[in-house]
C-alpha cells in the first residue's frame, strides 16, 4: 500500500474516531454539570436554612429527571462504544481488505505493463508481415504477368513452329517437284515467279483502289437520290456532310478547361439542331445501303466478288476550330466528343448499323479526336473557322484477298500464301 493510499484510509478512520470521541467527551461534561449541580444542590441544603418544600420538590423533580437523563446518557454511551469498537474491528478487516487489494492490483498494473509491452511488439512484428504481404503480392502480380507473358509467347512459338512444319511440308513438295529440272528450267520457273509476284502487287493495288472509289461512288450516288449534300477525297477517302457542324463549346472559361455535356450541340449553318438529326438520319440510311457487301456481312452471291469485305472500319473523326480554346486537352476532349455525339446518334437512329462487320468480324465504326491539328482553309489558305467544327467519315479499306484460281496455281508449284 502506497502512504498517499495508507494516508487517506488513516485520515478517514481517525475523523470517524474523532466524531465518536466528540460525542463521548459531550456526554462526560453533561454527567459533571449534573453532578456538579446535584454536589451544589446538597451543600445548600446542609448550610443553609430549610428551603420551603414546594422549592424542595421541584428541586427534587428536578434531579430525577436529570439523574434519568444521565442514565439515558449512559446508556447511550454505552452502546456507541459497543458500537465504536464493531466498527473499529471493521474498520482494521477493511484496511487490510484494501491493502491485500492494492498488493493485487500492484501485481495486475505489472501484468498490464508486461502484456502493453507484448503488444506493441505483436503490432510491429504484424506491421513487417503486412509489409511483407503487400510485397509479396506485388511480387506474385508480376510473376502472373510474365507467366501470361510466357503462355502468349509459348503460344506465338507454338503457330510458328507449326507454320514452319507446315512450309517444310511444302519445300519437301518443291523439292520432289523441281528434283529432276535442271538449272536452266529452274531459272524459268523463278522469273515466272517473279512475274507473278509483280503481277499479284499490282493486281492487289488496283483492286484497293477500284474498291475505294466504286465505295465512294456508290456512297455519292446513294447521297443524291436521298439529296444528302456529301463532298468526298478520294485521296484520302474521306467523306463530310458539310451541313453538319457544332457550336462553340461555351462551358468552358478563358483557361480552357470547364465541365460541358458528354455530347456535343449541333448547328446546321446558322438553323436549328432538328435540322442536323435529319442529316444524320439520312446518313445512316445512305451507309446501310451501301456498306452491307463492302463489309461483308451479307450473302457473297449478292454482291460484287471484287469488292466484298473490302471495307475494314469507318473512323468517325472530330474537329475544332483553332484557336477555340487555349488547353490542347480540352481541345482533344470536345473533338472526341463531336466525333462520339455522330456515332451515337448515327447507331441510335439506324440501328442495324450495328450489326455491320469486316472480314475479322470486329466492328465497322469507331471514333477519333483531332482537336484542331487538321483544319480546313480554303485555295487561298484562309481558315475556314466555323466548319472546322465538324466530324469528318474516313473510309479505311482492307487489304485485298488474292483470288482463289491464283492460290490454287501457287499451291500446285509448292509456293506457301497466307490466304
Amino acid at each position: 500500500m502506497s502512504s498517499n493510499e495508507r494516508s487517506l484510509i488513516e485520515d478517514e478512520g481517525a475523523g470517524y474516531l474523532v466524531s465518536v470521541s466528540d460525542l463521548m467527551s459531550g456526554l462526560l461534561y453533561i454527567f459533571i454539570i449534573l453532578l456538579v449541580g446535584f454536589i451544589l444542590t446538597y451543600t445548600t441544603s446542609q448550610n443553609e436554612p430549610m428551603v420551603p418544600e414546594k422549592i424542595f420538590i421541584e428541586a427534587e423533580k428536578e434531579r430525577v429527571q436529570w439523574k434519568k437523563t444521565f442514565h439515558v446518557l449512559s446508556d447511550s454511551y454505552i452502546d456507541l462504544s459497543k458500537k465504536f469498537d464493531e466498527l473499529k474491528k471493521n474498520f482494521d478487516g477493511l484496511v487490510r481488505k484494501h491493502e491485500t487489494l492494492v498488493t493485487d492490483h500492484r501485481a495486475l498494473k505489472a501484468d498490464h505493463l508486461i502484456l502493453e509491452r507484448e503488444n506493441s511488439d505483436i503490432k510491429e512484428l504484424l506491421s513487417k508481415y503486412l509489409m511483407q504481404i503487400a510485397v509479396l503480392k506485388k511480387d506474385r502480380d508480376s510473376l502472373q504477368e510474365r507467366i501470361e507473358v510466357l503462355e502468349i509467347t509459348v503460344a506465338i512459338r507454338d503457330e510458328e513452329i507449326e507454320r514452319l512444319k507446315e512450309d517444310i511440308i511444302t519445300l519437301k513438295k518443291s523439292l520432289e517437284l523441281f528434283g529432276d529440272l535442271s538449272a536452266e528450267e529452274l531459272s524459268k520457273i523463278i522469273k515466272d515467279l517473279e512475274w507473278i509476284k509483280e503481277y499479284l502487287i499490282e493486281y492487289l493495288e488496283q483492286l484497293h483502289t477500284s474498291s475505294k472509289k466504286e465505295l465512294l461512288s456508290s456512297l455519292n450516288e446513294v447521297a443524291r437520290e436521298k439529296g444528302l449534300i456529301v463532298n468526298f477525297d478520294e485521296r484520302t477517302a474521306v467523306m463530310r456532310v458539310p451541313g453538319i457542324r457544332f457550336m462553340q463549346d461555351v462551358s468552358v472559361g478563358s483557361d480552357g478547361v470547364g465541365g460541358g455535356s458528354y455530347k456535343s450541340n449541333y448547328q446546321f449553318t446558322g438553323l436549328f439542331s432538328d435540322k442536323a438529326y435529319k442529316e444524320i438520319e439520312k446518313l445512316g440510311e445512305m451507309l446501310l445501303q451501301v456498306l452491307p457487301c463492302y463489309t461483308g456481312s451479307v450473302d457473297r452471291s449478292e454482291c460484287n466478288p471484287r469488292t466484298y469485305g473490302s471495307l475494314k472500319i469507318i473512323l468517325i473523326e472530330g474537329h475544332v476550330a483553332p484557336n477555340d480554346f487555349n488547353s490542347n486537352q480540352r481541345t482533344m476532349e470536345v473533338s472526341s466528343r463531336h466525333s462520339f455525339t455522330v456515332y451515337d446518334d448515327l447507331l441510335n437512329g439506324t440501328k442495324k448499323l450495328r450489326t455491320l462487320f469486316n472480314r475479322d468480324r470486329e466492328p465497322i465504326f469507331s471514333i477519333s479526336g483531332y482537336g484542331a491539328s487538321r483544319p480546313l482553309t480554303d485555295i487561298k489558305g484562309n481558315m475556314q473557322h466555323d466548319d472546322n467544327r465538324r466530324v469528318d467519315l474516313r473510309f479505311i479499306m482492307s487489304t485485298p484477298m488474292i483470288p482463289v484460281e491464283i492460290i490454287n496455281q501457287l499451291k500446285k508449284v509448292g509456293i506457301p500464301l497466307n490466304e
